[in-house]
């Protein structure tokens, strides 16, 4: 964890206020009124340094529990209100829907990537064709 490694204070901040992800572009083009909140700095000098998988742990539970204070302080929506893991369980249907839309979305990106690869390949290969044809 960076914290950890470079000693840094974290502030958790929380934000009310945004959509819930339909697509990459959609997204753009809502305008809502968000706001930020932060809570109290987190530093992990207690734990004297230590960079191993116990320090880890605790250091994301510290802020993780920040994170979820401010939620249950701030969220006014109770959809909202809960995890991701907890959304998932109480609406099985549209979790199932939403999953499936991301990872078309991600194949779609990575054929497309694909694409463009092969694209390009083929044309430094024509190039150097020419070159060589000289």
């Amino acid at each position: 964890m960076l914290a950890l490694m470079s000693g840094a204070t974290v502030v958790p901040s929380y934000i009310v206020g945004t959509n819930t992800y339909q697509n990459m572009i959609g997204d753009f083009f809502k305008f809502n009124k968000v706001t930020l909140y932060f809570g109290n700095p987190i530093r992990f000098d207690d734990l004297g340094g230590k960079k191993d998988e116990a320090a880890r742990e605790t250091a994301t539970k510290r802020i993780m529990d920040a994170i979820t204070r401010l939620r249950d302080r701030y969220e006014t929506n109770p959809e909202r209100r809960i995890s991701s893991a907890e959304w998932a369980v109480a609406h099985p249907e549209e979790a199932a829907k939403l999953k499936a839309r991301l990872e078309a979305e991600k194949a779609a990106r990575i054929e497309k990537r694909k694409a463009e690869l092969a694209e390009k390949a083929a044309k430094e290969e024509k190039k150097e064709e020419a070159g060589s044809s000289k």
